[in-house]
């Protein structure tokens, strides 16, 4: 079985990418999402199938998950504060991803 970790799985890209992988009944999906700009109503199917475990968390914490491959879809919620400091919103970036390759344990299947 593949693990997959999508990081931003209720945006409308994440939600489509993990019903994309779902179709391979050899994949396992985790979906991880705040819900700060995303919606769980759109991710009805994907909690209806049994291969798809949802994870609400804001990608700010620490998150251990198994995983052979990890999807970077996430966002941060309301861009409009960024818009006047570049350096904020690149920063909570990098921050963001450096935790979920820090926190989720690569398999390297």
């Amino acid at each position: 079985m593949n693990k997959i970790l999508i990081a931003g799985s209720a945006g409308f890209i994440g939600n489509n990418l993990a019903s994309f992988l779902l179709e391979n009944d050899k994949n396992l999906v985790y979906g991880i999402d705040n819900f700060s700009s995303g919606d769980m109503g759109v991710m009805y199917n994907l909690l209806r199938n049994s291969h798809f475990s949802m994870i609400e968390a804001d990608l700010e914490d620490e998150i251990e998950q198994n995983c052979d491959q990890v999807y970077f879809l996430a966002g941060c919620g309301d861009y409009s504060k960024y818009f006047e400091n570049n350096y904020l919103y690149i920063n909570k970036q990098l921050k963001i991803l450096d935790n979920i390759l820090n926190y989720s344990k690569l398999t390297g299947s």
